[in-house]
């Protein structure tokens, strides 16, 4: 076990159930031609979690992000060491209503297992 995991491990996990809302992470799947009905199908994963959502900050806007993303600090124990992609998205109530937010960046920090994740999404 790596000197992160011993220290950070379990830290985010704990904050972020403890302080997020509840969301939905849908993981985008390989496509798959189905030779029946020769259409080529992308199945996705649904993972209920918690994250903690935050507006992007000015210091925090890159070539990918802009002010009108959210940064997106999910449940690492439910998303595991699978990498975010930007065809994943998240969804989440605000005000009353779903919103859906694409992806357009993720960081991960890493022991041996994921510690943590950040992620710049864009609300639809």
């Amino acid at each position: 076990m790596s000197r992160i995991d011993k220290i950070f491990g379990r830290t985010a996990g704990m904050l972020v159930r403890k302080f997020g809302i509840s969301m939905v992470f849908v993981r985008s799947g390989v496509a798959e031609y189905d030779e029946y009905t020769g259409e080529v199908e992308t199945p996705a994963t649904r993972l209920p979690l918690k994250g903690v959502v935050t507006p992007v900050k000015a210091d925090e806007v890159s070539e990918l992000t802009q002010l009108t993303d959210v940064k997106i600090i999910p449940d690492p124990d439910v998303i595991g060491s699978e990498a975010i992609q930007v065809d994943d998205v998240f969804e989440y109530d605000e005000n009353g209503s779903t919103v859906i937010a694409r992806v357009v960046e993720s960081k991960q920090f890493r022991g041996d297992s994921a510690v943590a994740y950040i992620v710049m999404a864009r609300p639809q």
